[in-house]
């Protein structure tokens, strides 16, 4: 999948001087909301974060590897941050974009490879809203560079990010039809999924505070545990 990047919080953070799980529980109590990437030379990862919680992940190890979602994945870059030549990145995003994204990591493919050369997108998205799909259609020029994602829920296009290079990612509701014009104009290449979670619902601030998810307890409990193991503490038996 292709990830937005926001506002650049860090930018290049070697794991040879970088405390990982301290980074995170900073973050953390700080009420960040954003993506936080970490790369080696040989696998990579990205954690999201909302309002100071971690609220899921997404591992690859090996380049052709299939990818590790949730308490699996964080784990897997927790241990990943003891090698010394990974790279951090930490990007912000408001909650309700880190929410829409981090929904979609479970994810199956249903078309790949479409070309506007022989499918017309416009109708390919009405047939969607028919369908009631819940997903998203990633969007790449010809030469196969990322050019965005549209997010789609009960078959609507309800957000959309353009993913121009070296610079943050831009998003807008408002301008979904632009993007599919310049799409289908430009010409590209657009990859359909299905999404495997569940339609986003918002929810009360109430409800937000009270229902903390079995994953978020976890992945607090194994930070806190895996940093008092880098002091040296005595934790395994």
């Amino acid at each position: 999948m292709i990830f937005p990047r926001g506002e650049v919080v860090h930018k290049n953070l070697s794991t040879v001087y970088t405390d990982f799980p301290a980074l995170l529980s900073t973050l953390r109590t700080g009420d960040f909301s954003g993506i936080i990437e970490i790369e080696f030379p040989e696998n990579k990862g990205v954690i999201f974060v909302d309002s100071g919680e971690i609220i899921n992940a997404e591992a690859k190890i090996g380049g052709d590897s299939k990818s590790i979602i949730g308490q699996e994945a964080i784990q897997t870059l927790l241990t990943l941050s003891n090698q010394k030549d990974g790279v951090i990145n930490i990007y912000r995003l408001s909650p309700e974009r880190v929410a829409i994204v981090a929904s979609n990591l479970q994810h199956e493919i249903l078309f790949k490879g479409l070309s506007t050369d022989f499918t017309q997108l416009d109708r390919l998205l009405l047939k969607l809203r028919e369908e009631k799909h819940n997903g998203f259609i990633e969007v790449l020029t010809k030469e196969h560079q990322a050019m965005g994602v549209l997010f789609l829920e009960g078959g609507e296009p309800v957000e959309m990010f353009a993913s121009p290079e070296s610079v943050p990612s831009v998003f807008g509701r408002k301008s979904i039809s632009i993007f599919v014009e310049n799409a289908i104009k430009q010409g590209a290449i657009f990859d359909v999924y299905s999404s495997q979670s569940k339609t986003l619902k918002k929810e009360t601030k109430e409800t937000k505070e009270t229902k903390e998810t079995k994953l978020t307890k976890n992945l607090k409990f194994e930070i806190g545990l895996w940093g008092k193991a880098k002091e040296g503490s005595t934790l395994f038996f």
